[in-house]
C-alpha cells in the first residue's frame, strides 16, 4: 500500500515472528484471537493514526514522512503462579525486542526507515485458574513514502 507501511510492516513482523525459533511454540495470529486464546500468544491490536507532514518542500510530489505506533500484545496463561507468568511473558517480550533491535527495517519492508518498541505495560489477572499475563508492547515506526 503506497500511502502508508503499517500493514506491511505488521506482515512482516508477524512472518518474522513465525520464523524464530525461539517463537516455535507461541501461537502468533494478526488480529486479537476473540475467545480463541492460547496459553502462550502474540498478536496485534491498534494501531495509532499515521501522521505524515512533507519531507521537502519542493514542485512536484512530495516525499512524506509518516510516524505512527501499534501495538503487539504477549499473552500468557500457561503457568501456575503470577511471577512465573509474567517471567515467561517477559521472556517472549524479550525475544521480540531483540528481533526488532537486530533488523530495525523488519525484513527491508519498502518505505520503512525504522520500527522499535516505545513503551511496555506489563498485567497480571489472578484467575480462578491460572494467571493470566499481558505485555502490551508499543512499537513506533516511521517510513518515508513518495
Amino acid at each position: 500500500m503506497a500511502g502508508t507501511t503499517v500493514i506491511a510492516l505488521r506482515s512482516a513482523l508477524k512472518e518474522a515472528m513465525q520464523d524464530n525459533a525461539d517463537l516455535q511454540n507461541v501461537s502468533i495470529t494478526y488480529g486479537q484471537p476473540g475467545d480463541r486464546y492460547k496459553p502462550e500468544m502474540i498478536y496485534f491490536t491498534k494501531s495509532s493514526e499515521v501522521d505524515t507532514e512533507p519531507a521537502t518542500m519542493r514542485a512536484g510530489r512530495k516525499r512524506r514522512q509518516e510516524d505512527y505506533t501499534f501495538d503487539l500484545v504477549i499473552h500468557v496463561s500457561s503457568r501456575a503462579r503470577p511471577e512465573d507468568s509474567e517471567t515467561r511473558a517477559a521472556e517472549i517480550c524479550g525475544v521480540v525486542e531483540t528481533l526488532l533491535a537486530d533488523d530495525v527495517k523488519v525484513n527491508n519492508v519498502v518505505n520503512l526507515m525504522w520500527a522499535l518498541p516505545e513503551r511496555i505495560v506489563i498485567e497480571t489477572f489472578e484467575t480462578g485458574d491460572k494467571p493470566v499475563t499481558t505485555v502490551t508492547m508499543t512499537i513506533r515506526a516511521v517510513g518515508r513514502l513518495l
